[in-house]
């Protein structure tokens, strides 16, 4: 191939879908509505009313007709119902994050010192609940210390090998630079995809495919679901700010579209 092919940005789209996360075949929250009016009046029948289900909710939704099968069409319902929440609990309303300015002329230094910053398992709680504006304001809401400090090990891993390309040898840059780069999707992924709550749950692929022939980039449609297919979903709002503006927009639609569409590009 010519190192102009190499060069040139291309970009082909295929319909294709191999059993996207999202669905609306059910309504989940109406579902989630129901559950929500049951709980109400699981508490408000007391001890007593509750001795008839042996003080167990479960056998009170089973009752109420509220236990479903959790077939994978009710799960794709459900991670349909969460990332419409996270967006419109976004959209609308003013950004609750600053923006922090880094030296352009100076630019890695300042950034590096930014995510030395991060490394304290407290803050990625913090952080966790700034991020996806869904998680409730109790204490204990969010994540646990535990996966707290396992993100916070993935962020120093993707940064100590960031560090470590900047003075290895050419030939291995690209791979320390990629698996430093997945680190710290890992972490992104757990901080801000609505559907992802902890680190041993992510799928084990990348969620891309490399065509060397072509020199191409595969992602989302029908191929295997993963790491960067994650990342995609990370995003569910877009943030646009200004000096005078500042509005969150939905991704929702090019969120759906993807896993509905293989896309190769240069």
């Amino acid at each position: 191939m010519e190192i102009d092919e190499i060069l040139k940005d291309s970009y082909e789209r295929v319909a294709a879908q191999n059993k996207p996360p999202f669905d609306s075949t059910f309504d989940y929250a109406s579902y989630q509505k129901q559950r929500d009016l049951a709980l109400a009046e699981w508490k408000k029948i007391g001890k007593e009313g509750q001795e008839k289900y042996n003080g167990n909710l479960k056998n009170f939704y089973l009752e109420k007709k509220l236990e479903p099968d959790i077939t994978q069409e009710f799960l794709n319902a459900k991670n349909l119902f969460l990332l419409n929440n996270e967006i419109n609990a976004r959209v609308g309303i003013k950004s609750n994050i600053d923006l922090i300015l880094l030296d352009e002329l100076n630019f890695p230094s300042p950034a590096i010192e930014l995510l030395e910053n991060i490394d304290n398992s407290d803050l990625v709680r913090e952080l966790y609940k700034v991020r996806k504006r869904t998680t409730g304001s109790e204490k204990n809401s969010g994540i646990t210390s535990d996966e707290a400090r396992r993100l916070k090990n993935c962020m120093r891993q993707g940064r100590e090998l960031y560090l470590s390309s900047r003075s290895g040898p050419l030939m291995v840059k690209p791979l320390t630079l990629f698996y430093s780069l997945t680190a710290y999707a890992y972490a992104i992924i757990i901080l801000n995809n609505p559907i992802r709550f902890k680190l041993e749950n992510l799928p084990g692929s990348h969620g891309m495919n490399y065509l060397p022939n072509n020199i191409q980039a595969q992602f989302g449609g029908d191929m295997p679901h993963g790491t960067f297919s994650d990342l995609l979903v990370s995003f569910p709002s877009n943030s646009i700010r200004t000096r005078d503006v500042d509005y969150a927009q939905s991704s929702e639609t090019s969120i759906l579209e993807f896993f509905k569409n293989v896309s190769n590009e240069n």
